[in-house]
């Protein structure tokens, strides 16, 4: 197969480059990729699955053109790119699919499907401080507009400004280690106060950059688990 590959069908929940055709992932929690669903894809981001036959990648000697360049990363034994993890706005589990998990996107888009011509820009999302939090510190933006890095690498006069703080892990709570107070384990910045007294709003602010365990019986691996997006600290 040599011919160029049309990218995968549009659907505003889905989070893979819509540029390219993306290799789809077999994923028996998601079932048989059936055409006009959304699934994962190799790059793990989520493409919709192609109105023609599926084709084992694998059998062809000579990729086509037009294939997502992080599908065949992976495909080669490399990895997929590291993204930014942040609290689904709907579940408020943990996800790294730009504030909005795979199965409440796919839930959205098997609702949308059958209505794409009456509604096709479906239901934006908005992203940012204002909105929901994706992790790349800009203004607020639709997901039909993907995050955009900043001229030469800088990040946002406010974001620069912004204090930072390693997130402290216990064996039954978290803290900032900024104010001390304590925080939930999956929050970004420390915006609220939780535990036994939480306070909406009480938090310092502090934007966590990192973590670490301040107990023997938390090691790394449950760092790493817990939070794969922040780096580990010294102690």
């Amino acid at each position: 197969m040599t011919d160029r590959l049309t990218p995968n069908p549009h659907s505003p929940y889905a989070d893979a480059d819509p540029n390219h055709r993306h290799v789809i992932s077999g994923s028996p929690f998601f079932g048989n990729p059936t055409p006009g669903g959304l699934i994962p894809t190799a790059c793990e981001r989520l493409a919709v699955v192609p109105e023609e036959p599926l084709r084992d990648a694998y059998e062809d000697v000579t990729l086509p053109a037009g294939l997502c360049p992080d599908c065949v990363t992976v495909m080669q034994g490399g990895d997929a790119p590291a993204r930014p993890v942040a609290n689904c706005r709907e579940c408020e589990s943990l996800t790294a699919h730009d504030g909005l998990c795979a199965l409440c996107r796919q839930e959205k888009h098997d609702a949308w499907w059958p209505t794409r011509e009456e509604q096709p820009g479906g239901d934006p999302l908005a992203y940012g401080p204002t909105g929901i939090p994706c992790g790349c510190g800009k203004p607020a933006h639709s997901n039909l507009v993907p995050c955009q890095p900043d001229p030469a690498g800088e990040q946002p006069a406010a974001e620069r400004a912004q204090q930072t703080a390693t997130l402290l892990v216990d064996r039954t709570s978290s803290s900032c280690g900024a104010c001390g107070q304590p925080t939930l384990p999956s929050a970004l910045t420390h915006a609220d106060v939780s535990g036994y007294a939480p306070k909406r709003g009480g938090g310092c602010g502090a934007r966590f950059t990192a973590i670490r365990s301040v107990n023997r019986g938390v090691v790394e691996g449950d760092l790493r688990s817990l939070r794969p997006d922040l780096p580990i600290a010294s102690s």
